[in-house]
């Protein structure tokens, strides 16, 4: 994660922008032939145990369209006909695959999971976490570049000290927040939402707040260290032993749309406070810096408000994440 802003510094002021999405694919294409080759089958499969392709292909366009509508609703229009349409495409799909997996017998979802308050509120929290950290870097990496005239590699230099604080609380948070279930993550998101205002705050695009916008930086990458470690930790303790790989699978799967969602959100934000600033319609990339520089605050704005859900939803998981009992689809 720490080598991600440096290595798409590098690939844009080296090569495009069209190499940061390229430079996935080999490492995917080895991922799948080491999986399908090193990992074994689980030996609880039962014999009838089959992969839940029809949840999968129901799941996949439900979130393309939510994540379309949101990164598009500046540009179409909250009530414009494509909009009515990517909506209207995710409640189809998202009902189908809910109708779907009550019927299946091997579900890609098992939705009794979320009669726990604790795993529900655990999955809102690791969601709005890694929403927090892509849209971050997101709004960021136009301050840094337009804003501060910033080199794309060190702009990317810049933006890992995120990262790196995050890695390095994290270890600790975990531990701690076996003693301090509630207490460390709340701590966290507080550390988060006053990170963001001080950040938006130091974004004045001069030199000399540079130092002020480095530590702002740094502490936000200190309270998503204390928040999504534990965050993690609950969601998979909250959810049966033998319900353990979904919870994990899920996880993923959270970790992955959390990221899309902070994108989506900030790229609307920015493009929406754009055009108010502006008066331009999809033609805001000749925005003047002072204008972008309020655009990417109100972007933190609201990821301060991310911060504050985040926070909530660890209050209503409760302190302790005690597994469930999970029925059997019936056979």
């Amino acid at each position: 994660m720490s080598l991600g802003p440096v290595v798409g510094g590098v690939l844009i002021g080296s090569l495009s922008w069209r190499w940061v999405f390229w430079v996935n694919v080999p490492f995917a294409v080895t991922a799948v032939i080491a999986g399908w080759l090193l990992i074994p089958l689980s030996r609880t499969l039962t014999d009838d145990w089959t992969f839940d392709w029809r949840g999968a292909l129901l799941l996949m366009p439900a979130l393309t369209a939510i994540l379309l509508a949101l990164t598009e609703v500046h540009a179409w229009g909250p009530f414009s006909a494509r909009m009515l349409v990517a909506l209207a495409a995710a409640a189809v799909f998202l009902t189908a695959f809910v109708w779907t997996e009550r019927k299946q017998r091997s579900p890609l979802l098992d939705l009794h999971l979320f009669r726990s308050a604790a795993f529900s509120g655990s999955v809102l929290s690791v969601v709005l976490a890694y929403a927090m950290l892509y849209g971050m870097f997101f709004g960021l990496s136009f301050a840094l570049v337009r804003g501060y005239h910033d080199p794309p590699v060190t702009a990317g230099l810049r933006l890992a000290i995120v990262p790196v604080a995050l890695g390095v609380v994290a270890p600790f948070s975990g531990s701690l927040s076996d003693r301090y279930p509630r207490l460390i993550p709340l701590a966290g998101m507080a550390i988060c939402a006053l990170a963001l205002l001080a950040l938006r705050l130091a974004l004045t695009g001069t030199a000399a707040s540079m130092v002020s916008v480095m530590l702002a930086m740094a502490a936000y990458g200190v309270g998503l260290g204390m928040f999504i470690a534990p965050s993690n930790s609950a969601t998979m303790s909250a959810a049966p032993a033998n319900r353990s790989a979904q919870a994990g699978g899920l996880l993923n799967l959270l970790r992955v749309f959390g990221t899309g969602l902070g994108v989506a959100a900030a790229s609307s934000v920015l493009g929406w406070r754009l055009e108010l600033a502006t008066g331009l319609h999809q033609r805001t990339m000749g925005a003047d810096e002072p204008a972008l520089l309020a655009a990417v605050g109100d972007v933190l704005l609201t990821l301060a408000l991310f911060a504050a859900i985040a926070g909530a939803a660890t209050l209503f998981r409760g302190g302790g994440a005690k597994p469930i009992a999970v029925a059997t689809a019936p056979r």
